[in-house]
């Protein structure tokens, strides 16, 4: 149905319609038939594009006719929705600050209307390649607002739009997010009730984690870490398997970082989802665990064999899910690491030495390391085979610790 109206020559016609100003009735439901038209396919939607049908739809925007405004509101959704080629006709437009300044207000318009102004704006801010940043960054304080909105559609959809924002291209983008308030915003709803709303609040907080330390921190600074480390526990594998993201790109940050997983108690959680979840979930949290080794300190690295097991837990995990290459390459990462410090003369104690020991016996790494050093793929074999030696090299540190000691 929808190819025949374009074949009939009827789109200009509608268009026309939406400028008629006198009869708010034929602009309705021009507006509603475009609506529907560019709820087809994306050549039913470069048809109403290629007619004008954008500009003369943003035109409706400021309609003192609520139903109007509104139909013309969801058919620039349908269309911004479409593809980032679309969206970015509709922001052209000048959209997004008419939404802005007279739909995406709480308590001034209906509880329809919000809805209907806030899906948009997520259609506007989304899509990959991102939207030009400079065009939608004036968005964040108005998303800040709506993210304490108390209709759950609204707020469902500002959270999308602040994950969005945070895996724009810019280079600024996550600093807008953050000094917007946007982000501090997010960690408060990651104990939302509601998994909708909870969901694209982690991937926000997750987002900006990526970014560098000083991003970060401003997570760490907001009480995340504890938060997190309840989610652990979370019923659905999807939000498991992104907070073990998240924490696995705070502990690849700065010592101080690290230390504050620790400070928070979280590290036993990551290593029973390690050891127990499914291997999508296990693959982050061997993430989390391995960047400690190589982000953390060497104090922090023995603190983690020692305290923890770490020997033993990476051991496991390549034993149990050898034939995926991501966990067998990342837990071997993380014994190297570990193997590296406590081969270094007095980065541990003898007693710390004891318990290295103790776990690469128990553990049958040795053994386990040298079937790896057969692996055709070069890069594991290396790994193997520089372990190996680690391991060799600490026996002669235990040896010299002992001596010294007697």
């Amino acid at each position: 149905p929808i190819q025949a109206v374009i074949d009939s020559g009827a789109v200009p016609d509608l268009v026309a319609l939406l400028a008629c100003e006198q009869d708010p009735r034929a602009q309705l439901e021009s507006s509603w038939a475009i609506t529907n038209i560019a709820s087809g396919t994306s050549a039913h939607t470069r048809a109403l594009v290629d007619a004008g049908a954008v500009p003369a739809l943003a035109g409706l925007l400021l309609h003192e006719d609520e139903v109007v405004r509104d139909q013309a509101v969801w058919a620039l959704g349908n269309i911004a929705g479409d593809s980032a080629v679309f969206r970015d006709e509709v922001l052209a437009a000048g959209t997004l600050p008419a939404l802005i300044s007279h739909l995406l207000r709480p308590h001034l318009v209906s509880d329809k209307s919000l809805e209907n102004a806030t899906w948009v704006l997520l259609n506007l801010v989304r899509s990959s390649p991102s939207p030009d940043f400079e065009q939608v960054r004036v968005a964040l304080p108005r998303i800040r607002q709506l993210l304490h909105c108390g209709n759950l559609k609204v707020l469902k959809d500002a959270c999308w739009a602040s994950a969005a924002l945070s895996e724009n291209e810019s280079e600024h983008a996550v600093d807008e997010v953050v000094h917007s308030g946007v982000l501090a915003r997010c960690v408060e709803l990651l104990t939302h009730e509601d998994q909708t709303v909870m969901t694209p609040a982690l991937r926000t907080v997750g987002n900006a984690c990526t970014f560098d330390d000083k991003v970060t921190q401003e997570v760490v600074d907001c009480g995340a870490i504890p938060i997190l480390g309840n989610l652990t526990s979370f019923k659905d594998p999807a939000v498991r398997k992104n907070v073990c993201w998240t924490l696995s790109n705070i502990t690849a940050g700065n010592h101080e970082q690290v230390q504050a997983v620790f400070d928070a108690g979280v590290i036993p959680q990551l290593i029973a989802l390690l050891e127990n979840d499914d291997v999508e979930v296990a693959k982050e949290a061997v993430w989390a665990i391995s960047n400690v080794t190589s982000s953390g300190s060497n104090q922090q690295v023995v603190a983690l064999a020692v305290m923890y097991q770490s020997i033993y837990v990476l051991c496991d995990a390549l034993k149990r899910m050898v034939r995926d290459l991501v966990i067998l390459s990342v837990s071997l990462e993380g014994l190297e690491n570990t193997v590296r410090v406590f081969a270094s003369p007095g980065s541990a104690t003898l007693v710390e030495l004891g318990s290295f020991v103790k776990q690469v016996n128990d553990s049958c790494l040795v053994e386990v390391v040298q079937l790896l050093q057969e692996s055709p793929l070069e890069q594991v074999a290396e790994m193997a085979t520089r372990i190996l030696s680690g391991v060799a090299e600490v026996s002669v540190v235990v040896d010299d610790a002992v001596a010294t000691a007697l």
